[in-house]
């Protein structure tokens, strides 16, 4: 019975392995998934092997003492082994080779144990139990198949009989260790049964698992798409309702014209369709939906829809044709639901179609009782990945075609349900690059009664086919050379909007709205769109989201990259209402979000508000820079020389103006030079920087001391009361032998720069910042320090902008840096060397975050001292 048992095992093994091989995809996420698994268990198994076979030494040392050096050289190299192996999992060719690794390493430990035991008692000793161990350990540890774990059980145990047997004669003492090790291994063997047969239901159900995740995540996505689409398709053709009919009750009926009449029941009909579709697909999911067989004849039905897809499929360039026996009998089905199909074809055919295609439609009958009606065409087919889910709800091919791109993918779903309920079938032959064709057998009912003519479904026929009915585009040729025509003819005083969407009865309406305010450029899908904002640089652009080629959100992005567009206003014109959709477009640089359906008042009133101020912005940018030319112009030369003084600067603004200013002015043998850093940014503060250099101007009239002049200069300022606080740095140098007087308020220090490259700052005392809502009676004089420069030495001044910008990183320069780069660079052309250098710290921008003024001040008279530059009372 046990072995029966036993056997009942292993075919239930097999017959379980079988059952989940045969499940798509498992056995090499199984292989994969062990194969991770097994590395783990390798290091843990390698690294317990390591300590546990040395420690066993201490063993080895208290029993048996004269093998002690023979045992722990054995033991030894089996830790080398080991731990090889141990390393070697952490190499690829290791990870891919870890099962092989522990299989030789945990034998070759087995072996060892054996040769140990022939060098005891032989088949007595009870050593053996160490072998019993590794392979339990290993068993327990490592996921190898039963087969391998049965070679690696029958391995060791005749590796144990065949060493122990060498030195030792086989005898009746062998057959309890034998006994035990054989058993033991039976046991391993069925263990491993177990477990690979759990490890299997595990991968499996995680394997279930993560499908389903990826399933769900599929299927959420094609719900979002599918809900933007519908929102898409319902929205847009009601915006070409709504806001004309809105329009109308305002205006009267005099100013419609019949294009527009025509738009708006071409896009009630399509609207229409697609609730249709929606109603279909409700009364499919509850069972609801019937077939009502009447008399009708399919080829009278098949010309019917090849007549009135005709117009739509010529503005497209595409020749359609019907190839049909001369004469089929009336026959009943379901009229309306089969003309819904074959519409459904003929429609999706025509979208997918490029230019120049060809469509062919065709009727036959067949000798199983069956009719075959087809629609084949000359597109770009169905990619060989996508083919199986054509007939799922809301999926949709990707076409060559621009207009393939719309719908809510629900078409072909529908179809197929309907030609069910007939207990017909539907499928398709496709090649990609050259075609498909799509094919419908019916049950053929035929029958002597004649067709009903009294019932009219010339109303049902235009709405199935509003997709396709009116062309939805022109060309791009013709749009450019309108364009191009609109731009010629332009009229100064009315502003550019460019106006892109791939629906051509959108921007007809659109265009109707803006061209009598605005020289209106269209194009028809977001690449084009992209080129004509290069070419003509409008003054806003009005985008579509969901188009074909590049849609809005892409488009926007790109405008936002481009250089001489990135300040362009830009509106998202889109039917997709959802929070994460404007988020998504506002932070893609959109300036703002217009949902359809929409008013034209709404759409004029936003327009002419950022129209209005963009112009605004292009006043401002025009004053700033004019403000810039004149502060410039009222700074001292850049470079200049005064009485022997050399006096050079870099100066930078972090936008157009600077709240930095300085100036040099030369009285008697001394000269004067200041900084000032104005506590604030743009315009208000730049201002400042002209009324300080007033003050500086009325003030500095005669020579006098450093201290006299800083007191006359802050009561002037606080007198005027600022809104800003103010940091000076102010010196004056004897131009006769070097002398410097400083004095700085809440400043950078200078810094002196030897011939020897060696830089060192000056220790100024520091002042507070000269503020407005100081007193004062309690302010404090500022301290001046003397010191005299060295010939060849040089003396740094600095704004706290020249090391307090920000790298892109969002650190700081630094002063340190700051004064490093000074050193580096003092053999470079100035001030090229020194603005390249910080140029390229700056991740080679031109534009700094903060201000930044450096001035450096040298002495050229030879005669004066080379001492070293120290300070001096």
């Amino acid at each position: 019975m046990s072995v029966l048992s036993l056997g009942k095992s292993v075919k239930h093994y097999f017959n379980y392995r079988r059952r989940f091989e045969s499940i798509p995809g498992f056995t090499e996420f199984y292989n994969t998934e062990n194969q991770k698994f097994s590395i783990n268990a390798v290091r843990t198994l390698c690294s317990l092997g390591v300590v546990l076979y040395s420690a066993v030494g201490i063993l080895d040392y208290t029993v048996f003492t004269e093998h002690f050096p023979l045992f722990i050289s054995l033991r030894i190299v089996f830790a080398l082994v080991t731990g090889t192996s141990l390393l070697l999992t952490f190499t690829k060719w290791g990870k891919a080779h870890a099962l092989h690794l522990v299989f030789v390493s945990a034998l070759f430990g087995e072996l060892l144990i054996s040769f140990m035991i022939s060098q005891l008692s032989g088949w007595s000793s009870l050593y053996f139990v160490g072998n019993i161990l590794i392979t339990n350990a290993v068993t327990m540890f490592i996921p190898w198949r039963p087969r391998v774990n049965a070679l690696y059980c029958a391995l060791s145990l005749l590796g144990y009989i065949c060493i122990v047997g060498f030195y030792h004669p086989f005898a009746i003492e062998m057959a309890i260790p034998v006994t035990f090790m054989f058993a033991n291994n039976i046991n391993s063997f069925f263990s491993s049964l177990a477990s690979e047969s759990g490890r299997m239901s595990q991968w499996a159900s995680v394997l279930k698992i993560e499908r389903q995740h990826e399933e769900l995540i599929r299927l959420n996505e094609t719900k979002e798409r599918f809900f933007a689409n519908i929102s898409h398709e319902l929205r847009t053709p009601l915006t070409l309702v709504i806001s004309p009919l809105g329009a109308l009750a305002k205006r009267g009926g005099g100013w419609v014209s019949q294009e527009l009449v025509a738009s708006m029941v071409s896009n009630a009909q399509r609207l229409l369709r697609q609730v249709n579709s929606l109603l279909d697909l409700g009364k499919i999911d509850s069972q609801e939906m019937k077939i009502h067989l009447e008399v009708g004849n399919l080829k009278d039905l098949l010309v019917d829809l090849h007549r009135a897809s005709v117009p739509g499929a010529y503005e497209r360039g595409i020749n359609i044709e019907i190839q049909t026996p001369p004469a089929i009998a009336n026959s009943k089905f379901d009229f309306e639901k089969v003309e819904t199909i074959l519409a459904n074809l003929i429609s999706n055919a025509i979208k997918f179609t490029p230019p120049r295609g060809h469509i062919v439609l065709s009727c036959e009958l067949k000798n199983n009782g069956y009719a075959r009606l087809s629609v084949r065409d000359t597109g770009p087919g169905i990619p060989l990945e996508e083919q199986e889910k054509v007939f799922e709800r809301f999926h949709q091919v990707e076409g060559a075609n621009k207009e393939a791109s719309k719908g809510t993918g629900l078409g072909l779903s529908v179809a197929k349900e309907l030609i069910e309920l007939h207990n017909g079938k539907i499928w398709f032959e496709s090649v990609p690059k050259q075609g498909t064709t799509f094919f419908v057998e019916i049950p053929f009912l035929e029958t002597k009664e004649p067709v009903a003519d009294a019932f009219s479904r010339e109303e049902l026929r235009v709405t199935l086919l509003s997709d396709i009915a009116r062309g939805e585009a022109a060309s791009e040729i013709i749009l450019t050379e309108e364009n191009k025509r609109r731009m010629q003819q332009r009229r100064k005083d009315k502003p550019v909007v460019l106006y892109v969407d791939d629906s051509g009865d959108l921007r007809r309406y659109v265009d109707s709205i803006l061209s009598g305010y605005y020289t209106v450029l269209l194009a028809e899908d977001g690449e084009r769109g992209l080129a004509e904002a290069v070419t003509y640089h409008p003054d806003l652009i009005l985008c579509d989201v969901m188009m074909p080629k590049m849609d809005g959100f892409e488009m926007c992005k790109r405008v936002r990259e481009d250089a001489t567009l990135k300040s362009t206003p830009l509106v998202l014109l889109t039917a997709n209402s959802s929070l994460d959709a404007k988020i998504e477009g506002l932070e893609g640089g959109a300036d703002d979000y217009l949902n359809k359906p929409f008013s034209e008042r709404e759409l004029l009133v936003r327009l002419k508000n950022l129209i209005s101020l963009q112009e605004k912005s292009r006043e401002l940018k025009q004053q700033m820079e004019a403000a810039k030319r004149l502060q410039m112009m009222l700074l001292p030369p850049l470079t200049q020389t005064l009485q022997g003084v050399k006096i050079e600067a870099i100066y930078r603004a972090s936008n157009n103006l600077s709240a930095n200013f300085f100036d040099t002015v030369a009285i008697g043998k001394w000269i004067y030079v200041y900084l000032a850093e104005v506590a604030g940014r743009g315009l208000a503060a730049a201002q400042v920087t002209y009324l300080v250099r007033e003050i500086f101007k009325n003030t500095l009239i005669e020579e006098m001391d450093l201290d006299v002049l800083f007191d006359r200069v802050r009561r002037a300022y606080v007198a005027r009361f600022p809104e800003f606080d103010l940091n000076l740095q102010m010196m004056r140098m004897n131009s006769l032998n070097g002398e410097v007087e400083y004095l700085r308020t809440n400043a950078a220090k200078p810094a002196l720069l030897n011939e020897k490259c060696e830089i060192q700052e000056v220790e100024v005392p520091q002042t507070p910042a000269i503020s407005p809502l100081s007193s004062p009676s309690k302010y404090k004089t500022g301290e001046v320090i003397r010191f005299k420069l060295a010939r060849n030495t040089k003396l740094y001044s600095y704004s706290e902008g020249a090391y307090h910008f920000k790298l892109s990183s969002q650190r700081e320069f630094g002063h340190g840096r700051l004064l490093r780069t000074f050193a580096g660079t003092h053999i470079l052309e100035w001030p090229e060397g020194l603005t390249e250098t910080l140029q390229s710290e700056n991740d080679g921008q031109d534009s700094f975050s903060e201000d930044i003024t450096i001035l450096r001040i040298s002495f050229q008279d030879s005669t004066w001292s080379a001492a070293a530059s120290v300070p001096f009372r």
